[in-house]
């Protein structure tokens, strides 16, 4: 009987209340309110302003929160009391402060409501606190955000004496940074590295802000140049705890450029530098503790790497800085695994789930999950270990749909296909092979979507229309709360002043970001109802095993080739059954 032979080939490269004072001029294309007046503290507080969809806003903020036991002592700033969002379920916002008294906060808003603020929420009590903040608010529609950075600079030639309105393009290009538009950011910061050259404290600031811009494109020659700039004129004027970013910035630009032993002298300096700052020491010492172990491990030095992310967990526990703490607890416990501390392992990895489902740090939480899979397979506890891997990869696979910059999404599944490697492997030992092709298919469905990624699809239907809108809105929306949600209380201040706020890490923001997956994944089962085709080229929804064998006819078989990083297997599905097998043919030789 002769055989139709269908050929599918996946190659894996595993490598208080108020009232707002509004003013618009007749040819404005944002709206003011002004004199807006704050004086709850404790609690979220609503005030009138209604911010759109879409927005791009604005805010200065100025006067202070006092302790009328110490009032020549205790007193906060706007930057280190004062929290913002829109609407119940927003993100709180942190403000950042720049030059000597300008406090301000620029960001895109992803959901209609109205601004709301509280103030001192990280004070231990609230016993004899009184004071009042006094905010500008600046709001641009979204059929005007293109001209912001038009208008602030227009404000800044109309207001050459008032720095609060030169402060607004530091946070605009950390705001463009935040949602994706790096030549945006860039074109800001650039207007800002020349500019800023007589306020030596902005001059370092702004140099810190382009080198972060890099590290997205990682383009870390630029990291490197701009955290040098930035490093220079901290030592000279004395900034240390811009001094310690740059350090940070340096050292992990020498280590993607393969120079361990330079990075390493530099997360040292940072560790060292930790030492003579008096208050924020703890936040810079887990940092560079953290890059310190990572540097060991990177080189198989696993008892130097193991000490040093136990010190960074207790540092950063102390700072109270959750972001870079569930990284060092997933760091810590790939040093305990190496060290056949198994229980203490799987402790840290769970902690470090626990504290990345809440952040909304998807990165850390999938490699948590594949080590715990891995783990639970090597103890042989296969079932748990699928489990495991399944979480890992739907994590992947969620973060991927938020992911708007072609350049992030082409380069994003190179460091993550072994998770689908570790699955296929394992469901096959486990004879459960239609389980592991329809993982194939899923890997082989994920590339080819990257391949599609820079394509933007239309459609005359104005229902598919609508969805295909509210889709990209949504992406845009769980992309920005990731990134968003990472710096929002990561304003680049003096780390002697303490005037960064902290936040534990809570329900807010693992329900919202849950909230717009659940959305999202409706979106596409719909876009599926209505036009299957179009629905295929935006998820991976590839066909299950048995719909696969229904397709194929009684002398048709397919075979489908798993080329791994360790193993390369064939996989051959009839109309009754799937089954594979290893190869021991060369990678080069079946590629080829």
């Amino acid at each position: 009987m002769l055989l139709k032979i269908a050929l599918a080939v996946c190659l894996f490269s595993v490598s208080g209340g108020f009232t707002a004072k509004h003013a618009m001029g007749a040819e404005a294309s944002y709206k003011t309110y002004a004199n807006v007046v704050m004086t709850e503290l404790g609690t979220w507080t609503k005030t009138d302003i209604r911010v759109p969809k879409g927005a791009i806003v604005a805010l200065m903020a100025e006067g202070e929160i006092r302790d009328l036991r110490a009032l020549h002592k205790a007193r906060w700033n706007p930057s280190r009391c004062l929290v913002i969002r829109i609407g119940k379920r927003g993100l709180p916002r942190g403000v950042g402060r720049f030059y000597d008294s300008a406090y301000v906060k620029v960001f895109k808003n992803l959901r209609e409501g109205e601004l709301q603020y509280a103030l001192g929420r990280t004070f231990k009590s609230l016993a004899n606190k009184t004071g009042t903040i006094t905010a500008s608010v600046m709001v641009w529609n979204e059929e005007s955000v293109g001209r912001v950075f038009q208008d602030i600079q227009g404000l800044i030639a109309a207001h050459p004496d008032e720095e609060r309105y030169k402060a607004l393009l530091f946070s605009l290009a950390e705001c463009f940074t935040n949602i994706g538009e790096y030549s945006k950011a860039e074109m800001v910061l650039k207007t800002l590295r020349e500019t800023s050259e007589e306020r030596r404290r902005e001059a370092a600031l702004v140099l810190m802000k382009s080198s972060n811009n890099e590290k997205w494109l990682r383009r870390y020659d630029r990291v490197k140049s701009y955290a040098e700039g930035a490093l220079a004129i901290s030592r000279q004027e004395g900034y240390k705890g811009i001094q310690g970013e740059a350090l940070l910035c340096i050292s992990e630009a020498l280590t993607y450029s393969d120079k361990p032993e330079e990075a390493v002298s530099f997360a040292e300096e940072a560790l060292q530098l930790s030492q003579e700052i008096k208050s924020g020491s703890h936040a810079l010492a887990g940092r560079a503790h953290q890059m310190m172990g990572l540097l060991y491990l990177r080189s198989n030095a696993v008892p130097e790497a193991l000490s040093h992310f136990e010190m960074s967990v207790r540092s950063l526990r102390k700072a109270k800085k959750w972001m870079p703490l569930a990284q060092s607890s997933f760091f810590l416990g790939q040093s305990q695994r190496m060290s056949e501390m198994n229980e203490e392992a799987r402790k840290s990895y769970e902690l470090a789930i626990k504290m990345a489902v809440s952040l909304g740090r998807s990165e850390t939480l999938w490699r948590s999950h594949a080590e715990l899979g891995r783990m639970a397979e090597k103890e042989g506890d296969g079932e748990r270990a699928i489990r495991h891997y399944v979480k890992a990869v739907e994590v992947i696979e969620s973060m991927r749909a938020g992911l708007e910059d072609p350049e992030l999404r082409s380069q994003f599944m190179g460091n993550k296909l072994y998770v689908y490697e570790w699955t296929i492997q394992l469901l096959h030992q486990m004879n459960r092979d239609d389980e592991a092709f329809h993982y194939l298919e899923r890997a082989r469905a994920r590339l080819m979507l990257d391949m599609l990624s820079d394509k933007v699809f239309s459609s005359k239907n104005k229902e598919i229309r609508e969805l295909l809108i509210r889709e990209r809105d949504l992406k845009e929306q769980i992309q920005e709360l990731g990134k968003a949600w990472q710096g929002a209380f990561d304003e680049t201040e003096e780390e002697e002043e303490g005037a960064e706020l902290t936040s534990e890490p809570g329900e807010e923001a693992k329900l919202e970001l849950e909230r717009l997956q659940s959305e999202l994944k409706s979106v596409h089962k719909r876009i599926d109802e209505v036009n299957p085709d179009l629905a295929s080229l935006l998820t991976v929804s590839p066909l299950k095993t048995g719909e696969v064998q229904t397709l194929l006819g009684k002398e048709t078989a397919l075979l489908a080739y798993f080329i791994g990083s360790q193993r390369n297997m064939v996989f051959v599905v009839t109309g009754e059954q799937v089954k594979a097998w290893h190869l021991v043919i060369p990678r080069k030789k079946l590629v080829d």
